[in-house]
């Protein structure tokens, strides 16, 4: 007697589960290389940001001169686009630049105030940038300003 086969065609509920869990992990896994990208993005765009503020900081110590530098600390707030510069901290702030200017030496008069800085000193500045909403310091970079120049 002779038996005719039978083809099966279709898929087992077993085959569809286990190819719906294969499916599952790997939507999981690419969700989670995109959460992490984009994090990494935003976190490089910030410091990015951090970074050119040092620097547009330093420049304009630089451009005020030896002479004219302001001693001590100045803060400053800006926006996430390093932009909206406030002297006080307002809504929507996202960095605090600190600006600190120290000298080595000063000119006193002979009731021994401070009238100027002495022909050898050096002033050192520092610059700090801090994202506000996590305090985390983002940059930091100094110069120092001579008599003579920078």
């Amino acid at each position: 007697m002779a038996h005719a086969t039978r083809q099966q065609r279709g898929v087992t509920l077993i085959e569809a589960l286990v190819s719906s869990l294969i499916l599952s992990v790997c939507l999981l896994a690419m969700l989670s290389l995109f959460t992490f990208s984009f994090n990494l993005t935003l976190r490089h765009n910030r410091t990015s940001q951090a970074y050119n503020l040092a620097r547009h900081t330093i420049e304009r110590v630089r451009q005020a001169s030896f002479k004219f530098a302001p001693e001590g600390t100045q803060v400053r707030y800006y926006d996430a686009n390093g932009g909206n510069e406030s002297s006080t901290n307002f809504t929507g702030a996202m960095f605090r630049v600190t600006q600190n200017i120290t000298s080595s030496e000063y000119e006193r008069d002979s009731g021994g105030n401070i009238v100027g800085w002495a022909d050898g000193c050096l002033r050192t500045v520092v610059v700090t940038v801090v994202l506000l909403p996590s305090n985390e310091e983002f940059a930091k970079t100094g110069t120092y300003l001579a008599r003579s120049g920078v």
